[in-house]
């Protein structure tokens, strides 16, 4: 067996993240937590800023999980990381945020939640990616231009730990209208 034994854990949740350090056993060796806020930028919107609570909250965590336990990270063999969603966090071509990411909660995108649901016969409300997505597009073009990557909470720490801007099938099948999940394939 090689020296790193031990599994992490990390959630990013709305008003906090928590993780835990476990053997290959299960056995819990250390928990942390930290609670954080949301921002609310005007009625109905509800944001994270994206470096603070998606990477430096979690990096904090570990850290207490690390010093708690009194392992070295060099004992860590795997990570898993999962958090909430949908959200968009808009970045730029080297993964920094471009504004708040806008969370599962936020209700700013009406009129594109409407749009879509016509133009593509479906039923998105205003928590889904799709129509945040397309506000962040239409009401904030100067910042949409610079915009390469977008992400979720758990999708931005795993492009910040490893540098791969990744996703999943089953987190971009429910994204709604650009990815359809049962041909596995973005919607033309």
């Amino acid at each position: 067996m090689t020296d790193a034994d031990l599994l992490l854990g990390l959630d990013i949740g709305t008003q906090g993240a928590k993780g835990v350090l476990v053997n290959r056993q299960g056995e819990v060796q250390a928990q942390a937590q930290i609670e954080y806020d949301c921002a609310y930028p005007q009625p109905g919107w509800v944001e994270h800023e994206v470096q603070a609570n998606w990477w430096e909250h979690q990096a904090s965590v570990v850290r207490r999980l690390l010093e708690q336990s009194g392992m070295s990270a060099g004992r860590v063999a795997a990570v898993n990381v999962s958090g909430l969603y949908p959200a968009m966090g808009p970045t730029d071509g080297e993964g920094r945020p471009l504004a708040g990411a806008i969370l599962y909660s936020d209700n700013r995108a009406l009129a594109e939640v409407e749009d879509v649901n016509a133009a593509l016969g479906l039923n998105l409300t205003t928590e889904e990616l799709t129509p945040k997505l397309l506000w962040f597009l239409r009401r904030r073009p100067e910042l949409a231009q610079r915009m390469r990557m977008f992400f979720d909470a758990a999708h931005y720490a795993v492009y910040r730990l490893c540098g791969a801007y990744v996703s999943d099938t089953i987190t971009l099948g429910l994204w709604g209208a650009i990815y359809s999940a049962p041909r596995a394939a973005w919607r033309a």
